[in-house]
């Protein structure tokens, strides 16, 4: 009899939730993908006619590390046994692992307190599917809801005293003394040295801090140098595209998913990142605000911008020729920014908030009435309170980064000009914006530009603003063109339930945002806000 078996494994986010230091991100997170990764090895060596659906796994791989977790939390395979025989392999393959895993932590936390503590604190839950129990779905469709009900019952270890990660997330980079005493624990992991590469670590072999990343080698005279990004990424609309797939084809997305994961990995540590979990099409990382690709100066919206690109090209390209009619995925991000010393444990909870704003944005719907997925959430809190926010639709992001561009060169005072007047005349403004939307296809183009810049360069004309007034110019014109003219679906993150996706409140709100995060990077350090 055929059967299909899912395993979960935990608790991943609750571990990863109790990080204060970008080392214990990477051990959480490196720490369950090698328990994924040797529970595929021991079900591959018991049961040597298993067919591992997801993740893709090699029988030959190797026991060293991606430098970073890329293998998810789930485990889909079939095979061809009785139900008591596969019970009883899963069951030494799992109790196994577990004790295994107590020999990833250095050789002085290994105990028998610890072995019993992991047995109670690893969840490790599966389920096993007869074929016809299917109903002609895809095997991971059909078994992901009882995964998801499996996920919910939470372990508790009867003592915390024993708790191995208490101890070794508490040698931090607070710890007095050198650069290579940081972290010491965490180096004493078997793990560490079992990296390909080394994403984690500085020039010098230490593990970066916090504030090694947001500086990314950069003039720690500009403000920005001084936050950090914690950003997460998942794929959108993986049910509508996994219903269409055989298990082979699965097998084929999961290879590809591998594939785009290191290619992330090694983007995001050319910016000047630190990856922390790449498994299947999730994503979680930290970063500058600003880096390099290509040898180019950019954001972190222009590196989720490019693994973006990636991901859609791995998949794409993974189903080449394949003539059936597939609704590729796309993928969301969440991108929160911060101040160098907020908690990052705080930081990592509002990028989950971001990356759930960005899958549920119910400002643009399509012809179904769905929310319109496939964005990117920013938001930026700064060190003095205030914060800003945008939703970008990846496809038109080009609205964004035109607009970025239009006031390319103009330092903070500048910007800082415009989003006065802005916010001064915004009642007329938002007139203007809504009278023009409603003329596009009564008048000529050309007239309406030249109706909306006579009255929008008006209010930069007085003398107090000449510095600022070509930069105003240059805004006013790319916003009549991408925001008005062509109305791409930008939106400032407070008003993401707002209902009128044509009004000029809208609009505007969606330039201040972007003005906003103008502003932020080129500003001074010690410059007024």
């Amino acid at each position: 009899m055929i059967l299909y078996t899912g395993i979960t494994i935990g608790p991943i986010f609750d571990t990863i939730s109790r990080a204060t230091v970008p080392s214990a991100l990477w051990f959480s997170s490196i720490l369950f993908s090698d328990l994924n990764r040797r529970l595929c090895k021991g079900i591959t060596a018991s049961i040597p006619d298993a067919k591992i659906i997801s993740p893709f796994y090699e029988e030959n791989a190797s026991d060293e590390n991606d430098g970073v977790g890329v293998y998810h939390d789930r485990i889909i395979f079939s095979v061809d046994t009785d139900v008591a025989e596969l019970e009883e392999k899963l069951g030494r393959i799992i109790a196994q692992a577990r004790g295994e895993t107590a020999e990833q932590f250095p050789d002085t936390y290994i105990t028998p307190s610890l072995k019993a503590f992991l047995d109670s604190y690893l969840e490790i839950h599966y389920v096993i599917l007869p074929q016809d129990q299917l109903e002609n779905t895809s095997s991971v469709l059909a078994i992901s809801p009882y995964l998801d009900a499996l996920e919910l019952m939470k372990t508790f270890p009867s003592c915390s005293l024993d708790d191995p990660f208490v101890k070794l997330f508490a040698n931090d980079d607070s710890r007095p003394g050198s650069e290579e005493s940081r972290n010491e624990a965490i180096r004493k992991s078997p793990l560490f040295p079992r990296n390909k590469k080394h994403y984690l670590v500085n020039r010098n072999s230490s593990i970066r801090s916090v504030s090694e990343i947001a500086a990314n080698r950069g003039d720690r005279s500009m403000k920005h140098t001084r936050y950090f990004a914690v950003v997460n990424a998942d794929g959108d609309s993986m049910g509508k595209f996994l219903e269409k797939l055989a298990d082979e084809d699965v097998a084929k997305f999961s290879r590809a998913c591998l594939q785009y994961a290191r290619e992330a990995s090694d983007l995001i540590a050319e910016f000047g990142g630190m990856p922390i979990y790449a498994g299947g099409d999730d994503l979680l990382f930290l970063a500058p605000v600003c880096g390099q690709l290509d040898g180019k100066a950019c954001t972190v919206i222009d590196l989720c911008q490019t693994i973006h690109t990636r991901f859609s090209s791995a998949v794409e390209s993974a189903f080449s020729g394949d003539t059936r009619s597939l609704s590729f995925p796309t993928l969301s991000f969440g991108v929160s920014v911060q101040y160098e010393k907020f908690p990052l444990y705080e930081a990592l909870s509002l990028g989950r908030d971001l990356l759930s704003a960005a899958k549920n944005r119910s400002l643009f719907r399509d012809e179904e009435n769905n929310a319109i997925k496939d964005n990117i959430a920013l938001n930026v809190q700064k060190h003095s309170g205030q914060t800003f926010g945008i939703i970008i639709h990846n496809p038109e992001y080009e609205a964004f980064h035109e607009l970025a561009l239009a006031a390319d060169g103009a330092d903070a005072p500048m910007v800082n000009s415009v989003l006065y007047t802005t916010g001064l005349f915004s009642p007329l403004l938002q007139i203007l914006i809504s009278e023009t939307a409603k003329d596009l296809n009564s008048f000529p183009l050309e007239e309406l530009e030249v109706r909306f810049l006579s009255v929008w360069n008006n209010l930069f004309d007085n003398p107090n603003q000449s510095s600022s007034r070509a930069c105003a110019k240059s805004i006013g014109k790319t916003f009549f063109q991408k925001m008005v003219r062509e109305n791409n679906r930008l939106c400032p993150l407070k008003l993401s339930e707002a209902s009128d996706s044509t009004s000029g409140s809208l609009a505007l709100d969606s330039l201040r945002s972007v003005l906003n995060w103008v502003k932020f990077l080129n500003e001074k350090a010690g410059e007024d806000e």
